[in-house]
């Protein structure tokens, strides 16, 4: 059952306009959905980057059964969005299958901040404005993955 899972959020500080949004998201979905809150532990790193790092640190240790990620990774003049993300994302998937815990991504990785904004609304956005149809935060679907994943008790 996943209430007496151990979850990490690890998020990006870097763009924290945009996750601190996803944040939000992530951690009031498990909290909605019952998980006490003295079973979250939440970790704030510079970038996306780290995120891997922290997760395969806590996985090694076992403090956690499984891992949110969460991230705003946005285009500039280069394509050093693409290693970062590429890289953020491999490794969180290298973590997952090494220490066989789930590590699901809420790491958004936008050509523009519009497009990242539009992925982390805030949950309590009012959905019927004409120009939202649903509120959407991948920090919030990522947390609902991990639940979903912890119910196949696998």
């Amino acid at each position: 059952m996943s209430k007496s899972k151990k979850i990490a959020i690890i998020t990006s500080s870097f763009n924290s306009e945009i996750t601190v949004n996803l944040y939000d998201g992530a951690l009031n979905t498990l909290l909605s959905n019952d998980i006490p809150k003295e079973n979250i532990e939440s970790f704030w790193v510079p970038g996306a980057l780290e995120i891997p790092f922290v997760a395969s640190k806590l996985a090694k240790d076992k403090k956690i059964d499984g891992a949110i990620a969460l991230g705003a990774i946005i285009k500039g003049d280069t394509n050093h969005n693409e290693l970062v993300s590429e890289n953020a994302y491999s490794g969180c998937m290298q973590v997952s299958l090494n220490y066989n815990i789930p590590i699901t991504l809420g790491i958004i990785s936008a050509d523009n901040l519009k497009l990242a904004q539009v992925r982390s609304q805030d949950i309590k956005a009012d959905a019927t404005h004409p120009d939202i149809k649903q509120p959407v935060n991948y920090g919030q679907s990522a947390a609902k993955a991990l639940l979903d994943i912890f119910s196949l008790n696998l």
